[in-house]
């Protein structure tokens, strides 16, 4: 009969030495990670400035547009005066 107990040898022990290629796997992680992180800062600071002009464009458009209507409101304000008077005034000389 063989007996069933696990061999201390084959279990599971933690090693608490750190060696050079412990050092590379950490530094090969941490340096495109760090990377990967200011690409990303990077393209949201350009995304940011990008979304600023637009918005900066889109104030300048919309203060534009409004001069326009008001200048429209004024040319129509005087053809309705116009017509006003015209229809105001006898048609073709009663006696």
């Amino acid at each position: 009969m063989t007996d069933h107990h696990p061999d201390p040898r084959r279990r599971v022990h933690f090693e608490p030495t750190v060696t050079l290629g412990h050092l590379i796997q950490v530094v090969g992680v941490l340096v495109p990670l760090f990377v990967w992180g200011v690409r990303v800062e990077t393209a949201q600071a350009k995304m940011e400035e990008r979304a600023a002009a637009m918005q900066r464009e889109i104030d300048r458009n919309e203060a534009a547009l409004a001069e326009r209507l008001r200048g429209l409101q004024s040319s129509m304000d005087r053809i309705e005066i116009k017509l006003d008077q015209k229809a105001d005034k006898p048609v073709g000389g009663a006696r």
